[in-house]
């Protein structure tokens, strides 16, 4: 896994760059990684180490970049199927909402980072 993620985080690398070479004030916001298998397999921790793994070098190829925000998810998901679609596996509609309102917890913190360039 740490050699995949070392790929992943190279090819975020150059996603974020391609995006900056196009649109160098856009506010980028990457949602994290959630162990859907939390309460599935609660026996298996390392599926936790590796997701954590995952997030902060995701956190990290972000902190070279300006307009950049993390959305970390992993703790809405932490032993709870009830946010989990029937395959056990992708968020259902209550999932999504958990989601949609980090995300939103995540702009509002960062407001002055995307709204602020608005109003110049």
């Amino acid at each position: 896994f740490a050699k995949e993620q070392k790929r992943f985080a190279e090819r975020l690398d150059r996603l974020l760059a391609m995006i900056r070479a196009v649109n160098r004030d856009a506010t980028i916001i990457l949602v994290g990684l959630y162990n859907p298998f939390s309460s599935s397999l609660p026996n298996i921790p390392e599926i936790d180490e590796v997701i954590e793994q995952w997030n902060s070098g995701s956190e990290a190829v972000l902190a070279h970049y300006d307009r950049t925000i993390f959305a970390n998810v992993k703790d809405l998901f932490d032993g709870r199927d009830d946010v989990l679609y029937s395959d056990q596996f992708h968020p259902n509609e209550v999932g999504y909402e958990l989601i949609a309102r980090r995300v939103y917890e995540q702009l509002k913190q960062h407001e002055q980072m995307w709204l602020g360039r608005l109003e110049e």
